[in-house]
């Protein structure tokens, strides 16, 4: 393991990972103790078959960013993990996907592991059928301390893929499962899930109608009750001109005022250029205002959090700012989504962010990936910032 400090002052930045390994943070949470225990994606070279193998790798630091402790979970076949949290009962749970064996035919299950408090595994539980290949994406506790888990499906004989929504009790059993999208295009996929006040759900991703235009996309969002029955869904193009683009809701959260925000990205085609996409919906679906921020390159938004003074704070990635390549972006709104400030972290390379989140001094945690401060490869990139932004 590595450490790299780069900063000295009240905010931090380190990159974590190992010689020859891509390492990748996706999510960050401030623990009970105002620790961080983040999660990873490794991938790592071996002069073994499968040769190239993805792990996954969680991180407990302090307050100041050193390890507490760091664990590792993996075998021969492909594991991704695309979330972590903590429970309840001061352990954690992360989601994601595996490969499984059936019948000697290799596929993809949802993922769900339940960890101690020092990391150490309690349980872990895969969800999917044997015709299917089935992909977790985000999850996250419920009021009943069972779990919600989002994801995609494909049909082993089918093109079409669907949202797929896992309820999950504190044991890991399944309680049901609801598939969405079917009706609509042949690619429709799920990046996030919330549970609401009323104990429903929200959901976010994308739905694309047809192969022969890859990049022609819409926003789907999805609200549903307790037991996963639709209340409602919409689609949100953000063309208004007649070309092909690609919009995706990578993140979604219940406001302070029962509506909906949701963070992501548009891809205009005409000019290969993304910006950060923010829409606000009310409780029924209803857009109430858009937002779009970004410049001449690729700019996109994976994570999105109101704050306590009910603006919001985005991380994600920017090519049209900063020092070189993509570098960390971080914007703060007010709650009209009206731009108060925004920041960029990196180097000369390649950096993004995934997940971002207040922290109790009113700063914010933030991880993703950077290249420029890698000993080869890609790290795992974790900056701490004060309320204005600044590590």
């Amino acid at each position: 393991i590595f450490l790299i400090p780069l900063s000295l002052f009240s905010g931090w930045e380190n990159s974590y990972g190992y010689k020859l390994w891509i390492c990748r943070g996706y999510s960050v949470i401030q623990t009970i103790d105002d620790d961080f225990t983040l999660a990873a994606n490794v991938r790592y070279n071996s002069s073994q078959p499968p040769y190239s193998i993805n792990d996954v790798y969680f991180l407990h630091l302090n307050s100041e960013g050193e390890i507490i402790w760091e664990k590792q979970y993996g075998d021969s076949l492909e594991q991704k993990i695309y979330n972590c949290i903590q429970t309840f009962d001061g352990g954690y749970a992360a989601f994601g996907w595996t490969e499984t064996y059936n019948n000697g035919i290799k596929h993809a299950d949802i993922w769900l592991i339940k960890l101690d408090n020092f990391g150490d595994t309690t349980w872990t539980k895969v969800y999917g059928g044997m015709e299917s290949n089935d992909w977790g994406w985000f999850g996250q506790q419920t009021s009943d301390s069972g779990f919600i888990i989002i994801g995609y499906k494909q049909d082993r004989y089918s093109l079409q893929y669907n949202i797929v929504l896992s309820k999950i009790n504190s044991y890991g059993d399944s309680q049901w499962v609801k598939v969405y999208g079917n009706e609509l295009g042949l690619k429709n996929i799920g990046f996030a899930v919330k549970q609401i006040d009323d104990g429903g759900y929200i959901l976010s991703g994308f739905t694309k109608y047809q192969f022969t235009q890859l990049d022609t996309a819409d926003i789907y969002i999805i609200r549903t009750d307790l037991q996963g029955n639709l209340r409602w869904s919409k689609i949100f193009s953000i063309n208004q001109s007649g070309e092909i683009d690609a919009d995706i809701g990578y993140s979604i959260t219940q406001t302070i005022d029962k509506g909906i925000i949701v963070a992501g990205t548009a891809h205009w085609v005409s000019n290969n250029n993304n910006d950060m996409y923010i829409l606000k919906l009310d409780s029924m679906g209803n857009k109430e205002w858009e937002r779009m921020f970004g410049g001449l390159y690729k700019d996109e938004a994976h994570s999105i959090q109101q704050c306590e003074d009910r603006g919001y704070i985005i991380a994600g990635f920017t090519a049209s700012f900063g020092s070189g390549g993509y570098d960390v972006y971080l914007l703060k709104t007010d709650e009209y989504g009206l731009k108060i400030w925004d920041r960029t972290f990196g180097g000369v390379e390649d950096e993004g962010a995934y997940y971002v989140q207040q922290t109790s001094d009113k700063g914010y945690i933030i991880t993703g990936w950077t290249d420029s401060y890698a000993i080869t490869y890609t790290a795992i990139y974790v900056i701490k910032t004060d309320s204005l932004g600044v590590a």
